[in-house]
């Protein structure tokens, strides 16, 4: 270190900076923040060489939307028809982004109301017949009810990048990372509430899959396809990689993921 410091100082250069794929003494990180010195430990969590596998708290909850009423009406109160996965086209006949399956939209509706449950009225310009033959409908009225069922399912996963590793704040800066989570065929429900305890894992992932059903059947055949990986989902081998866009992911590993090792 104290060779770097020199040349740093003999060329004028602005900033100096070691990377190392050993780590660092104590005396030379000292040494380094003493002269402004940045140092860098590349790290690849892939390998045994890595301290400590970087744990991510994966959390899966699966919900249920069961619908006991869900009723068009047009202006006339009249029931409008609509068959299961039927798209329905409610709003102004000049978006046709409005078209929409009763089962998409009480997954809308549940998600605007606050992933809550209970009975939902909403009134609409326009509602587009099923049937093409017949006029729109002026000042329709959807009615909808259902309940709300969670499953949540907590694995354990690990992140894995290749980085370098920031020595005196612990922030790894990566164009890319990978959190896997291996196969886990016998996980049951968690039943309770504590999902999170501390020092478990440092990072977690939470996601969320949505079925909605009617009468006890899926409503679409869209809803019927993505049923069946939704309910593996948990048991299932998961990796998710995320990339960087212009600059550089920065990941807080904390120091306590240095490597012990000097150089």
């Amino acid at each position: 270190m104290e060779a770097f410091i020199g040349k740093v100082r003999d060329v004028g250069a602005h900033q100096g900076i070691v990377v190392t794929d050993k780590g660092f003494t104590k005396a030379a990180e000292t040494l380094a923040k003493r002269c402004g010195i940045q140092t860098f430990v590349l790290r690849d969590t892939r390998k045994p060489t890595w301290p400590d596998a970087i744990r991510v708290r994966l959390i899966i909850d699966n919900w249920t939307l069961a619908v006991f009423h869900a009723l068009v009406l047009d202006e006339n109160n009249v029931p409008v028809r609509t068959e299961p996965g039927q798209p329905i086209r409610l709003g102004e006949s000049s978006n046709p982004e409005t078209e929409i399956t009763i089962d998409a939209l009480v997954d809308k509706v549940w998600r605007n109301a606050g992933e809550l449950e209970g009975r939902f009225e909403y009134s609409f310009p326009e509602i587009h017949h099923p049937d093409s033959s017949k006029e729109a409908s002026k000042n329709g009225c959807l009615e909808l009810g259902f309940t709300a069922t969670l499953q949540r399912f907590v694995r354990p996963a690990s992140l894995e990048t290749v980085a370098l590793i920031e020595t005196a704040s612990g922030k790894a800066h990566t164009d890319a990372f990978k959190i896997v989570a291996p196969s886990s065929p016998d996980i049951v429900p968690n039943e309770g509430n504590e999902i999170w305890k501390e020092g478990d894992a440092p990072f977690g992932l939470h996601m969320q899959s949505v079925r909605v059903t009617m009468e006890g059947e899926l409503l679409s055949e869209t809803r019927k396809q993505n049923d069946a990986l939704n309910a593996a989902l948990p048991r299932l081998p998961l990796v998710f990689t995320v990339k960087s866009g212009p600059k550089p992911l920065a990941i807080n590993l904390g120091k306590a993921q240095k490597s012990k090792s000097g150089s």
